[in-house]
């Protein structure tokens, strides 16, 4: 599952755990569904577990200064 919402509805999740990459359509997904929660890093975390290619990615893209990532 991609996206799982906490069952509080303060955070959402997003499982990249089993991502190999993303590209432009899934960046620009995320930054879109963060402005639509009012842009704040606290409520999206992209869970990238121990996947150090889409980790270096969003490091890359700095969408690590925008997201919370676990």
């Amino acid at each position: 599952e991609l996206v799982d919402r906490k069952s509080d509805a303060e955070t959402l999740v997003v499982d990249l755990v089993n991502a190999s990459h993303l590209d432009s359509t899934a960046l620009g997904l995320l930054l879109n569904v963060r402005e639509k929660l009012g842009g704040h890093a606290s409520l999206i975390t992209l869970q990238v577990g121990a996947n150090k290619e889409v980790q270096r990615l969003l490091e890359i893209n700095k969408l690590n200064q925008l997201f919370n990532i676990k």
